[in-house]
């Protein structure tokens, strides 16, 4: 025999676990949407800093610059060989039940001749 509310309590658990789904897509949706943006902060940067190397000019500043107008800090660039390299950090508030929790991705870019792979481990 069954006993009268069940169905209702299975209903509820049912629809929270819905509920806390959706929550969690959501989240990584955006932590996914700043990972793309961070990697075209860096991707950005390191082509600017590399246009302003071949003009003579600092890469750096240009990098940082550029990094700035897309909502990204450039906390790392170098000029070495014939490339710059970049690393830049964003920074966001992604929702989750309802509080704010703070991500922060950062991403490298290298823009230049195509550096060589590196070896295998153990070769």
């Amino acid at each position: 025999m069954r006993e009268r509310g069940s169905t209702t309590l299975l209903a509820v658990v049912m629809a929270a676990v819905a509920v806390l789904a959706a929550l969690s897509v959501g989240w990584w949706v955006g932590v996914v949407g700043l990972r793309h943006r961070a990697g075209v902060a860096a991707d950005l940067s390191a082509l600017a800093g590399a246009q302003a190397w071949v003009t003579g000019q600092q890469p750096c500043p240009a990098a940082g610059d550029l990094a700035r107008e897309n909502g990204a800090v450039l906390v790392g660039c170098a000029a070495l060989d014939e490339g710059v390299w970049t690393r830049v950090s964003v920074r966001t508030d992604v929702v989750l039940l309802g509080r704010g929790v703070p991500i922060t991705v950062e991403r490298e870019a290298w823009a230049g001749p195509a550096r060589p792979a590196p070896a295998p481990a153990g070769s």
